[in-house]
């Protein structure tokens, strides 16, 4: 995964993640600024 050093495509998949979580808890719509460190250290498993 060379996302990481694609801050748009990083963004992108990240964003499949989060919609996955975000279906469970639209609440975290209104965080996604805190939401977008957690993707960062997701992809990069």
């Amino acid at each position: 995964m060379k996302y990481l050093l694609d801050t748009n495509a990083l963004i992108a998949a990240s964003a499949l993640v989060l919609d996955a979580d975000l279906l469970t808890n639209d609440r975290q719509l209104l965080t996604l600024p805190g939401l977008r460190s957690q993707p960062l250290e997701l992809k990069h498993d």
